[in-house]
């Protein structure tokens, strides 16, 4: 038999945490091997053992977010009513940003053009995340329910405005729990409904 694994799942998980949690208070730059073992109540040994360095807790820290949001968004199933199934999918991302309010509020430290470093298996998690968010505005579109033209600018929308309510719900401004993103969301697909023909004399 191997020798049992002396750094497991759990401190893995504690490790990624105090990550999070420092990158949120205090910036990335803040974050060092050893404060992150020291957060997590473990040793340098075990940042190293279970990541290499802190570039790989970095990349770690990246998929873990973004494979997170995909199986949310999957988790939601498609019905008939691609309206209706396009306003589900903010529970994924509501779900996504307030259950772990430390880890969500590094996100920005993976998006855009100075972003951090990210792995290519958490980056092929968030574009395929992105991807269910398009096809969900496509059937839209396809039902004649959204600008077909306003696709992209919708998908832009939608990601910022999220991140703004996660924001604001994780910082206590949001109270009302779903109500408030439901409400704003709503009213974003409503401004991008497709043109109606006016009705016959």
């Amino acid at each position: 038999m191997g020798r049992p694994r002396e750094h497991g799942e759990p401190t893995r998980e504690r490790l990624l945490l105090a990550a999070a949690a420092l990158s949120a208070r205090e910036g990335w730059d803040a974050v060092s091997v050893r404060r992150v073992a020291r957060e997590a109540e473990t040793t340098t040994r075990a940042v190293y053992a279970l990541f290499g360095s802190k570039r790989g807790l970095e990349e770690a820290l990246h998929e873990e977010m973004f494979a997170r949001l995909l199986e949310l968004m999957r988790a939601i199933p498609k019905t008939d009513d691609p309206r209706a199934d396009l306003l589900e999918l903010r529970h994924a991302y509501r779900n996504w940003a307030t259950e772990r309010p430390d880890r969500y509020a590094a996100l920005m430290r993976f998006v855009g053009p100075r972003a951090g470093s990210r792995s290519p298996e958490g980056l092929a998690a968030a574009r395929a995340a992105t991807a269910e968010l398009r096809e969900a505005f496509a059937r839209c579109a396809e039902a004649g329910l959204i600008d077909a033209a306003d696709l992209e600018a919708l998908a832009i929308q939608w990601r910022a405005i999220g991140h703004g309510l996660a924001e604001f719900e994780n910082a206590g401004v949001i109270t009302d729990g779903d109500e408030t993103w439901r409400t704003v969301l709503t009213a974003v697909i409503e401004g991008h409904a497709a043109a109606r023909p006016p009705a016959a004399a």
